[in-house]
C-alpha cells in the first residue's frame, strides 16, 4: 500500500481501489462500474471519509 499513489485505498482485507473510479456508495458496498465491491468494518470510516472527501 506505501508504494501505491494516494488516489488507492484499501477497502477490505482483499480490495485496494483507485478512489478515483468509485462511482456509487450503497450501504457497505462500493460500486466500480457494475461491480459491487463489499467495505468491511476493520476499514469502513476511513474509506468512506477518503471517498466522500474525494469528490
Amino acid at each position: 500500500m506505501d508504494s501505491l499513489p494516494s488516489s488507492f485505498i484499501q477497502i477490505h482485507k482483499q480490495y485496494v481501489i483507485n478512489r478515483n473510479h468509485v462511482n456509487a456508495l450503497e450501504g457497505n458496498q462500493v460500486i466500480i462500474k457494475d461491480n459491487k465491491l463489499p467495505v468491511s468494518r476493520t476499514y469502513r470510516d476511513q474509506a468512506l471519509n477518503a471517498i466522500l472527501n474525494n469528490r
